[in-house]
C-alpha cells in the first residue's frame, strides 16, 4: 500500500495523508499484485509499471473531475 501512496504522490505532486490501520470487516485477507503468474501461465506481460499507472490515473482524473458523469 505504501508503494501506491508514494507513486500517487509522485504523480500528482500532492502529499496524500494516510493513517495505517488494521483490516476492516470485508477487507480482502491478502492482495497480490505480482503479474509473474500471468506471464508463466498465460504468456501475458505487463506494459506499465506502478508509477505509469498512477500517472495515467491522475491525468485522467485531472481531465475528468466529475468522473464518467462529466463525459
Amino acid at each position: 500500500m505504501l508503494d501506491v501512496v508514494g507513486a500517487s504522490e509522485a504523480s500528482s505532486g500532492n502529499r496524500i495523508p494516510f493513517e495505517p490501520v488494521g483490516r476492516r470487516p470485508g477487507d480482502a485477507a491478502i492482495s497480490i499484485a505480482d503479474p509473474s503468474w500471468a506471464e508463466q501461465q498465460l504468456g501475458w506481460q505487463t506494459r506499465l509499471d506502478l508509477a505509469a499507472m498512477c500517472r495515467d490515473s491522475w491525468a485522467w482524473q485531472s481531465n475528468n473531475p466529475s468522473g464518467y458523469a462529466g463525459i
